[in-house]
């Protein structure tokens, strides 16, 4: 797009956000091209661009009761959009037509289907808006001189996409800016693309691709966007896409922003109190933390990840939510969960089971229990959501991701179901999900499960949500009755659909129950192999 001239050079590149698709890889689009067909692929990465157009708020029901949360974000909502829309607060950060009429503020309501009506609250965006009613934009182009030029601030990309889900730009996000800022002045927001500059360099230095997502009001000058380590750096008055309100600093410990479908995995795994539970990859513990509020805090949910500053924040996050006292983060590499195999036979001492064991281990330097493994099969329910290529996300602006990288993520899942089967008792459940929409690691992976560990029996995922949640795709190996178990979400799919879909990411989500032991299997094996090796012995004996 044309940006009308700041009196700055511009980037190399600016695209508009209407028109703008990332590049992607040319074998990773024909296998979406192969398993969707090239309508629905191209349908689905136009909806991969833009943000859902709603917001969803868990209410950690610990703390409160959802009804009277519900209460208390619509007043805040009120009250935001009462500020946003005024006309002897806004300096010109409003266009004419929303101060003259501004439009009704979105109503929250809790989502209609139990169980999720008892913690989920939706709240609508209010309609897109495209870069044209930038108003910073209108005036830089106007003869008038009595609008200053407006200044530039570049974002990384992370922080660009949390801009166009309704977030302010925190210091940390800021990646090149003008000269000059300063609190209260008013900046175009450009959201980079490749990191090709260097963080801190000035707006005419700056060389990357870029794409104009938004404006907003300076919080601090120039000098702090880069050298702070934390805090507010912009607050967003405009963004391209749908609008959605910031919650930042809302309620804390009270309510966690949490896409729909990662918020169903808690509802279909659906612990009951007094469970043991482990989250193989559990941060940053959005679902392990939810798993507490469905315990009522009574039990114990052992949430790993192998990255300590990670399981670090996920601690200083259970402490805000009142859940010290269930959830249990670990550093801990869980393709290695289990003790070996010399302590498996003492399964029925005392300290076998997950919270006598977590008791009785040491806590390290970071005050984190340092446990090595569990025992086998002492868990009552796991939780599996890998690492996966995260192609469901929305916004997403950059798609790095290439066809062979889709192959090393499907054996690196591969490689936590064995801690994820061993860990689980007999008569557990296990949930499954990504935030993917390759096949490949969603059905694909569900296959290879059911193949390798005959222990294991798909149940269906429940509760669905309405029609969002549909079948699996073919072509996978998943029969038609396995297919209409698991939970698909196709990103934009509820605005294709009508008004009874809500618009969601890509997500997926399978539930299994344990069946029989998995030293059942082994035992079987070995005697199997007994008999080969006896028949064996048996033919040269006739020779």
């Amino acid at each position: 797009m044309q940006i009308p001239p700041l009196g700055r050079r511009l980037p190399a590149v600016v695209h508009d956000f209407a028109s703008y698709l990332p590049p992607i890889d040319a074998a990773l689009d024909s296998r979406m091209v192969q398993h969707y067909g090239l309508e629905e692929w191209s349908r689905m990465r136009r909806a991969l661009v833009t943000p859902p157009s709603h917001t969803c708020l868990r209410v950690n029901t610990l703390k409160a009761e959802a009804k009277g949360v519900l209460k208390e974000v619509d007043a805040w909502i009120d009250d935001y959009y009462r500020e946003r829309f005024s006309s002897t607060n806004n300096d010109d950060a409003q266009t004419e037509a929303e101060v003259r009429s501004p439009p009704p503020p979105p109503r929250p309501y809790l989502h209609p289907m139990p169980p999720l009506s008892f913690d989920t609250i939706i709240i609508p965006s209010l309609p897109p808006q495209t870069s044209h009613s930038f108003p910073l934009l209108s005036s830089s182009s106007s003869s008038s001189t009595s609008h200053p030029k407006p200044f530039t601030v570049v974002v990384d990309r992370l922080c660009g996409e949390a801009v166009l889900r309704g977030a302010d730009v925190f210091v940390r996000g800021a990646w090149s800016a003008s000269p000059g800022i300063h609190p209260g002045c008013r900046v175009l927001l450009l959201m980079d693309l490749h990191r090709q500059s260097q963080r801190g360099c000035l707006y005419s230095d700056y060389e990357g691709e870029a794409l104009l997502i938004g404006q907003g009001t300076a919080v601090v000058s120039r000098t702090e966007l880069f050298t702070a380590t934390k805090g507010l750096g912009i607050r967003v008055t405009h963004r391209v896409g749908f609008q959605a309100p910031p919650f930042n600093g809302l309620l804390p410990g009270v309510i966690f922003p949490q896409n729909l479908p990662s918020l169903l995995v808690g509802h279909v795994l659906s612990p009951s109190a007094g469970s043991s539970v482990i989250d193989l990859c559990a941060c940053p513990g959005g679902k392990a933390t939810h798993l507490v509020s469905l315990m009522r805090g009574k039990g114990l949910v052992v949430a790993c990840d192998r990255s300590r500053k990670k399981v670090k924040e996920l601690k200083a996050l259970s402490e805000v939510m009142g859940m010290s006292s269930c959830l249990c983060p670990l550093v801990l590499d869980s393709t290695h969960a289990v003790l070996p195999k010399t302590l498996r036979r003492a399964r029925t001492l005392p300290s076998s089971q997950p919270p006598a064991l977590v008791a009785a281990t040491p806590r390290d330097k970071d005050d984190l229990h340092a446990v090595e493994g569990f025992y086998p099969e002492t868990f009552d329910h796991v939780l599996l959501d890998p690492p996966c290529s995260a192609l469901g996300l929305r916004p997403r602006l950059s798609v790095p991701t290439t066809a062979s990288d889709l192959d090393a993520f499907v054996l690196f899942q591969q490689q936590f179901w064995w801690s994820a089967v061993f860990l689980l008792k007999v008569g557990g459940s296990m949930t499954y999900s990504t935030c993917t929409i390759n096949p490949a690691e969603n059905e694909g992976m569900v296959r290879f499960a059911l193949d390798t560990y005959p222990c294991m029996r798909l149940v269906p995922a429940e509760p669905r949500l309405g029609k969002a949640g549909s079948k699996g795709v073919e072509g996978e190996g998943l029969t038609e009755g396995e297919r209409g178990m698991v939970q698909v979400f196709l990103p934009g799919e509820g605005r294709r659909e009508g008004e009874d879909r809500l618009d969601m990411s890509g997500f997926f989500v399978a539930k299994f129950e344990k069946v029989k032991s998995v030293f059942e299997e082994e035992e079987g094996k070995e005697e199997k192999e007994e008999e080969r090796e006896n028949m064996g012995e048996g033919e040269q004996g006739k020779r």
